[in-house]
């Protein structure tokens, strides 16, 4: 027995001896570096096995991200530093290609990885830093640094570079000094005191690549230089975001800008964001074929937009506040036959037919329609007639405010009753009537919640008008945002019920005004009365119940009952 004992013990020690790791190949152990999160743990590998030490200088992946826990200004600088010096390391390399990369990511923004509804604005604009947490390594992320990022970047990425960056230095100093002199003025200090010397800022340029395949850009607010690039600089750019840069138009760069985002530089192009950048008063895109996504958000300076996207089917264009809202249609034209998802803030003020041809969209926002007439009619003529053109078909009707939709299938109802008040089912009845293939509806309420008590009108609800028969035999879920328990809303609910026969979900949010400044006693009767049909309502939040101002649920949702 004490023979077999001994026999099993030599196997085991013969098998444990047998190092399974060092036997893989340098592909194969490149391959697991590449899966590991950060950088800091590729380095670490080098104490699993003496053949893993010449690994670390030509991994494929490196990932440096701030620690969102620690939050740390000596742990950034550390950071910042290891990033230069691992940089550094890799171009010292000898082989030619030893400091090529398929992934360079780093991070140095702090985000929000917590549970809670904040977790969702991870880098958006929170005070003065633009972000949540205070970033006390501002000053050492300076432009030369993050220029020396951009050119490795330009050199030896192949796949996949990501770069993020807080407001640098000199454009923080430069919004503390704007927000001085706006508290200065509101303050009404006649004295005034001598501007500062305004150091020239140092300028950062994009790179210009013809292997890298993704690159999303975030410079911090940085003086950014757009290259003179020649056909194929991003052969291989197929996904292009660039957030918090400043852009010299007097230099052209706005324009340099777009032909180096245009088809003769970036053929393979499919997804282009520009989000927070300055200085870029003309973007001219003259797309290729690939192109399918394209967002614009918030271009403070842009005056003048051409883009001719052939392949294009998602636009979002938003918080460009100076795009000419005339009927001169010359400033801004966008050419793309096949756009299919379509939102853009403020459209209807535009002359939107000679901007634009929607006849294919099928998913339309960020419309705005008055309930009331008085000083908004305009904007209302103006929103019908880019309803309008949403669809090839026409018809005669009655309510020739209101065209037939037939292609929407995402409808989405932002309804403002600032003016008198909230008496809007019959209207919104009408418009939903005309959406007959939707699957999505969303209706978001807000204003006053009062009842308009004016006969005359324009939100008068027609005598039986929640007894009409409408078709919505494709509409799936509705969500409801800023409901109030009035008459007309419970109307419109009952309404959709029983004209949407594969209807999934409803979802019902009371409104927070309602229920904070209604008196006691109204708030006290409050009932959400809604049958359920051949469904169930379910109250699933409580939002003020523990401060004692409401014990009612301020969110229902209505399934549909399973035989």
């Amino acid at each position: 027995m004490a023979r077999k004992n001994t026999r099993l013990l030599d196997a085991t020690s013969a098998a444990a001896a047998v190092d399974l790791i060092s036997e893989l190949n340098d592909d194969v152990l490149l391959r697991i570096l590449g899966l590991l999160p950060s950088a800091r743990d590729v380095a670490r590998t080098a104490v699993l096995s003496k053949w893993w030490r010449h690994l670390c200088g030509i991994a494929p992946c490196l990932r440096f991200d701030v620690s969102s826990s620690a939050r740390c200004h000596d742990a950034a600088r550390r950071l910042i530093a290891g990033v230069d010096a691992c940089l550094a390391r890799r171009r010292g390399g000898g082989a030619a290609n030893a400091a090529d990369v398929d992934v360079l990511e780093i991070s140095l923004v702090y985000t929000d990885t917590s549970e809670s509804k904040h977790g969702t604005f991870k880098r958006v604009p929170v005070g003065k830093r633009f972000y949540f947490h205070d970033h006390r390594h501002e000053a050492d992320v300076t432009p030369s640094l993050v220029d020396s990022w951009l050119r490795f970047a330009e050199r030896h990425v192949k796949g996949s570079f990501v770069l993020e960056v807080p407001l640098n230095a000199a454009a923080a100093a430069a919004l503390d000094r704007a927000e001085e002199t706006s508290t200065a003025e509101q303050d009404y200090q006649e004295e005034e005191s001598p501007a500062p010397e305004l150091e020239e800022e140092e300028v950062v340029e994009l790179p210009a690549t013809s292997r890298a395949e993704a690159m999303s850009i975030t410079l911090g607010g940085a003086n950014t230089a757009v290259p003179i690039a020649g056909a194929g600089a991003f052969h291989a750019l197929t996904d292009f975001t660039l957030c918090r840069a400043k852009i010299n138009a007097y230099d052209d760069g706005d324009l340099r800008l777009g032909h180096l985002l245009s088809s003769p530089c970036c053929p393979r192009l499919r997804r282009l964001e520009l989000r927070h950048v300055a200085g870029l008063i003309r973007l001219h895109l003259d797309a290729a074929d690939a192109l399918e996504e394209l967002r614009l958000v918030y271009l403070p300076d842009l005056l003048r937009l051409h883009v001719d996207a052939p392949g294009l089917r998602l636009l979002r264009v938003g918080h460009c506040d100076n795009l000419p809202c005339s009927g001169d249609p010359a400033p801004v034209r966008v050419s793309a036959p096949r756009l299919e998802a379509l939102a853009w803030d403020r459209l209807e003020c535009i002359a939107c037919r000679e901007v634009i041809a929607t006849a294919t969209v099928r998913h339309l926002k960020k419309i705005y329609l008055f309930s009331h007439g008085g000083d908004d009619d305009e904007t209302n003529v103006a929103a019908v007639r880019l309803l309008k053109s949403c669809t090839a078909e026409s018809s005669e009707d009655t309510m020739k405010e209101i065209p037939y939709l037939p292609t929407v299938t995402n409808l989405r109802l932002d309804v403002n009753t600032w003016w008198k008040g909230h008496t809007i089912g019959a209207t919104l009845a009408r418009i939903i009537a005309k959406c007959n293939n939707i699957k999505h509806l969303s209706i978001r309420v807000i204003g006053l919640f009062k009842v308009c008590s004016d006969p005359q009108c324009n939100c008068s609800q027609p005598e039986g008008w929640e007894d009409q028969k409408i078709r919505l035999e494709h509409l799936k879920k509705v969500e409801f945002k800023g409901f109030i328990p009035c008459d007309d809303r419970k109307s419109l609910l009952r309404l959709l019920l029983e004209n949407a026969p594969v209807l999934e979900k409803i979802n019902v949010k009371l409104n927070n005004t309602y229920i904070l400044q209604s008196p006691e006693e109204v708030r006290e009767y409050t009932n959400f009365d809604v049958p359920g049909y051949q469904g169930l309502w379910t109250p699933y939040e409580w939002k003020y119940r523990e401060c004692g101002i409401f014990d009612g649920a301020t969110k229902y949702e209505w399934t549909r009952e399973t035989n």
